[in-house]
């Protein structure tokens, strides 16, 4: 039969099924089921239920005596010899495995501080360094982070945030047509491309061309700024800017002399290196005036520039470059009784002025003298004429004239 358990004192409260232990250590003592008897007039057994902790158990009946601190003895049931016997049983494999010669081997070892235990046979073992490092990598759960670890890229595609320096480096394609290219980005943004293209050339070679692209801000291509053919070896260029005082030289000539080598005579090599239209306008002795006439695209934008003006069509004036005003016009009027009749010019002369021609017709088909009347002054505003049939002045008739005149 199990010893009973009856260290420390219990604490049981009537009606309740808690128990309270004082001096107790019931797991502590493995004790796993069993009952606890009270020493206690009209106390009852209490199975036990569940053991909480080393001072706390619930029985499966509640306490029918009076409230109080006991003495007890708690008698463990088969559960608990059970468990005695499981437990030895558990420990006798423990020490027949730790015969075993590989356990031996790894005991007669020294533990040491950064040092490893492995096997070197079947019955022997030695220890090796182990860092700080290495102990970093073993804890990567995948090989992505131990690649984060060992800072190094995915040979299938990754993402290099510092430079890379090597001697040589291959760009080769899984077949001849395939395209091998660097791209250029900024923040993820496509700049450039440089590459082979896939694209068939002249010869037995293909995906020999290089190419050198350009991108726009959404990705699409903005232009093939450089390109070259393998088999003829030309380069096309998309445009060429040279920096001040740059020149495409042969062999390390100059400017001058490599314009020379191109057949540019010494004329020409001045012109060229005008910086704009009215340098090259000046450097071919074209003046300053002439300069501003060339670019008029009508001739109507030459009258503009050279100072002239025009405005009207039947009656209107025309003022040129020196100045001098034209004016004309035709109009129907109705001579006074003395056959006189006033016109007013378009716009006034500024110094002098001169009629210099004035016709008309009678509406009866009659020819007609028409003359500026000079008695009633020469005015710049315009002028006052006289109609005559022969010698006869024409008075009250509706006559159609047209005139000219000249002035400042």
């Amino acid at each position: 039969m199990t010893t009973p358990y009856t260290t420390g004192t219990i604490t049981l409260t009537n009606g309740s099924a808690l128990v309270t232990g004082i001096g107790t250590a019931w797991v502590t003592a493995l004790i796993a089921g069993g009952t606890i008897y009270a020493e206690a007039a009209g106390g009852n057994a209490m199975p036990i239920l569940t053991v909480t902790s080393d001072t706390q158990i619930t029985a499966a009946t509640k306490w029918k005596g009076a409230t109080g601190t006991y003495p007890y003895a708690l008698v463990v049931d088969t559960a608990y010899d059970r468990q005695v016997l499981s437990n030895a049983t558990a420990l006798a494999t423990i020490l027949q495995q730790l015969k075993a010669t590989a356990i031996a081997a790894l005991s007669a070892l020294t533990p040491a501080a950064d040092k490893l235990a492995y096997f070197t046979g079947a019955s022997t073992a030695a220890l090796t360094t182990l860092t700080s490092f290495a102990r970093s990598l073993l804890d990567d759960a995948d090989a992505a982070a131990a690649r984060q670890t060992l800072g190094a890229v995915n040979k299938a595609g990754d993402t290099m945030t510092g430079a890379l320096t090597a001697t040589a480096l291959n760009i080769d394609g899984a077949a001849a047509s395939a395209t091998r290219t660097f791209a250029f980005r900024s923040a993820g943004v496509l700049r450039a491309i440089l590459g082979l293209d896939n694209a068939a050339e002249s010869g037995s070679a293909a995906g020999a061309n290089g190419f050198l692209n350009t991108y726009n801000d959404d990705g699409s291509l903005r232009d093939t700024i450089l390109s070259w053919a393998r088999a003829t070896g030309i380069i096309t260029l998309k445009s060429l800017a040279l920096a001040a005082n740059g020149a495409i030289s042969f062999a390390g000539t100059g400017a001058a002399t490599t314009l020379t080598n191109l057949g540019f005579s010494a004329f020409i090599k001045t012109l060229i290196d005008d910086a704009d239209a009215s340098t090259a306008l000046s450097t071919l002795g074209v003046s300053a005036f002439a300069k501003t006439i060339l670019d008029d695209a009508s001739g109507a934008s030459v009258f503009a520039t050279i100072g002239a003006t025009a405005s009207g069509v039947i009656t209107g004036y025309s003022v040129l470059p020196n100045s001098k005003k034209h004016m004309w016009g035709t109009s129907v009027i109705t001579t006074t009784a003395t056959g006189d009749s006033t016109i007013v010019f378009p716009t006034a002369f500024g110094g002098g002025r001169q009629v210099v021609a004035i016709n008309g017709d009678h509406a009866n088909g009659a020819s007609l003298t028409i003359a500026e009347n000079i008695s009633a002054g020469q005015s710049l505003s315009g002028f006052n004429l006289r109609v005559y049939n022969g010698t006869a002045i024409v008075p009250n008739a509706t006559v159609r004239i047209s005139w000219h005149a000249m002035g400042d």
